[in-house]
């Protein structure tokens, strides 16, 4: 962003909430330092001010699903201006950050410019429910994969043992992730070695 604004070219934002992971997935530390520097303010709407304060943006891209949602983006928008936040409401994003950081291992955006797998593996839904297991606890995370990677069915087959690590969609991740490196440490993470009898006893009984 810095390089292409000094070069005088627009800067166009996409993904300012990270797929919508700062406006409704934020993890309880960083709700909570938003909450008690002002609680009027919605967390999506902290991320753009953000962003709208920096000199470098020339357009920011968000995405909404709600009328909700249209009304908190045009809301915040209608004070957008380089310089907006003070000392102060500067200083609420570094605990936000380091809250952030350690609750999402992936910086995933949910983009699928990395898709489709070759191999079939359901990388955006691998890594959104690897960070769901961080960020909003075991349940959630686990219920979240066993539906991205139909590892419920005896035939699931989206998950990440079937990368061979042939760097597609390395190539074309515009985070540039490391993703058959984060995908191993996501079956470790996410298949613990008593997964396969815990689900062939539950196929069972189902």
């Amino acid at each position: 962003m810095l390089r292409a604004a000094a070069l005088g070219l627009p800067v166009i934002v996409m993904e300012p909430l990270l797929g919508g992971k700062l406006a409704t997935g934020l993890p309880a530390a960083a709700r909570r330092h938003f909450a008690q520097a002002d609680p009027r303010v919605s967390p999506a709407s902290w991320a753009l001010r953000w962003l709208w304060d920096q000199p470098e943006p020339t357009v920011v891209l968000s995405g909404m699903n709600s009328a909700e949602q249209l009304a908190d983006n045009l809301a915040a928008a209608s004070s957008a201006a380089v310089g907006m936040l003070s000392e102060k409401e500067r200083a609420v994003f570094a605990p936000v950050v380091e809250a952030v950081r350690a609750a999402y291992r992936v910086p995933c955006t949910g983009c699928n410019y990395c898709m489709p797998c070759p191999h079939n593996v359901n990388i955006p839904g691998v890594f959104s429910a690897y960070n769901a297991r961080h960020a909003l606890g075991m349940i959630a995370g686990t219920t979240q994969y066993l539906t991205s990677t139909n590892l419920f069915s005896p035939n699931g087959n989206l998950g990440p043992r079937n990368c061979t690590r042939c760097g597609r969609c390395e190539a074309k991740c515009p985070q540039k992730i490391a993703i058959p490196d984060e995908l191993a440490a996501a079956l470790r993470r996410m298949e613990p070695f008593w997964i396969k009898p815990v689900l062939s006893i539950a196929r069972k009984l189902l």
